[in-house]
């Protein structure tokens, strides 16, 4: 046992140096000054003390990942090990399993054949650091809720509950673009939703991006048309700084007006930054009948209520409609609410990603409404 704390003291050791030099964030490139966000940094503040599980959720390429990074380097979790976990790249409950050891410096149970063993383990092993503090952060989860299926997802969430249950010395961070509920774990689960920034936010972050270029009297324009989305500014910023500032602000408006998921997923751009890549894989992530209802749904300009969406879905009851459309959408963050006028709405790139790549044609009725 003696042994056995000292390799997993030397190994936090080493994961202590390590963490701050990974990238947490690839929604947004970790070199780019972190703008805005006090809100939300002012929401974890608070709930630090009394959660141990903080769930970090929005639409793709908000800032989720680099929101947890920044806040962590900024509170005092200094004295904690901290181990971060790309889900993305984690392919099975194994393969989880295995990192998570890997982290700690220590071995795999290589007896242990069930998925509640291997819980089971990982708990005991964490338990027995005595007075070393964990923080496990958890990023890009989505895939383990809704592609891997059932089995997988399942072991996930029994993971982080029993850690969170059974290890007094550990806290959890989750980042995804569906919402999870830990309803077991209601009294230390912090659950946050990451909104766009606002256009105080937008602003500072594009002429940071920008700088050197002289916005004038388009700088509002250009924010508008950017929706608080951290990566069409940056791809705004890009486009504005590159080729001795060819595209000019007044350039740059016009695209933004006529072509922007065009103009900013040009073909020299790594894919991972192509706009229009990053949100038709975030729509693909749907299953076929929500795609279906979510292109359907499109076809109503602007904001819509639950009974405009029963209506043009054919639904029927707005219970139904809710249940078995809005609702499972909405908790992926395709669909924004606001709960002041209970009024539905499509994030506007993702709605000219759906016109582009998933217009359901020859549907008379629903052109017609």
């Amino acid at each position: 046992m003696a042994d056995r704390k000292l390799l997993m003291e030397s190994s936090c050791n080493e994961v202590t140096r390590e963490i701050f030099e990974n990238n947490f964030d690839d929604d947004i490139d970790i070199e780019t000054d972190f703008v805005g966000r006090k809100n939300d940094l002012n929401v974890l503040k608070r709930a630090w003390k009394k959660h141990k599980i903080f769930g970090i959720f929005g639409q793709k390429a908000v800032g989720k990942s680099r929101l947890v990074t920044e806040f962590l380097k900024s509170t005092k979790s200094g004295s904690f090990v901290h181990i971060y976990i790309d889900m993305k790249l984690i392919s099975d409950t194994n393969s989880l399993y295995s990192k998570i050891y890997a982290s700690y410096g220590i071995e795999p149970e290589l007896q242990a054949a069930q998925s509640s063993r291997w819980i089971y383990h990982i708990c005991d092993s964490i338990k027995a650091a005595g007075k070393k503090r964990f923080i496990i952060f958890f990023d890009n989860t989505e895939d383990w809720q809704d592609l891997k299926g059932t089995d997988i997802r399942d072991f996930f969430f029994s993971l982080c509950t029993s850690v969170v249950r059974q290890c007094s010395n550990v806290k959890i961070f989750i980042t995804s673009t569906t919402r999870v509920q830990f309803s077991q774990l209601k009294k230390v689960y912090c659950s946050h939703e990451v909104l766009p920034l606002n256009q105080s936010e937008t602003r500072q972050l594009l002429k940071h991006v920008s700088e050197g270029v002289e916005l004038g009297k388009y700088e509002n324009d250009v924010a508008d048309l950017c929706e608080g989305m951290p990566l069409l500014i940056l791809m705004v910023g890009s486009e504005l700084t590159e080729d001795s500032g060819m595209t000019t602000p007044n350039d740059m408006v016009q695209f933004l007006l006529t072509c922007r998921l065009k103009a900013l997923s040009r073909e020299f751009y790594p894919e991972e930054d192509r706009v229009a890549d990053v949100c038709k894989k975030f729509i693909d992530r749907l299953d076929t009948v929500y795609k279906r209802r979510l292109t359907i749904l499109e076809y109503i300009h602007g904001s819509f209520n639950a009974e405009q969406a029963k209506e043009i879905l054919n639904s029927q009851s707005i219970a139904t409609v809710k249940d078995q459309t809005l609702i499972p959408i909405r908790r992926r963050h395709i669909l924004n609410y606001d709960s002041n006028t209970r009024m539905f709405n499509i994030q506007g790139i993702l709605r000219e990603s759906i016109k582009t790549f998933y217009t359901i044609k020859n549907i008379p009725e629903i052109r017609a409404g």
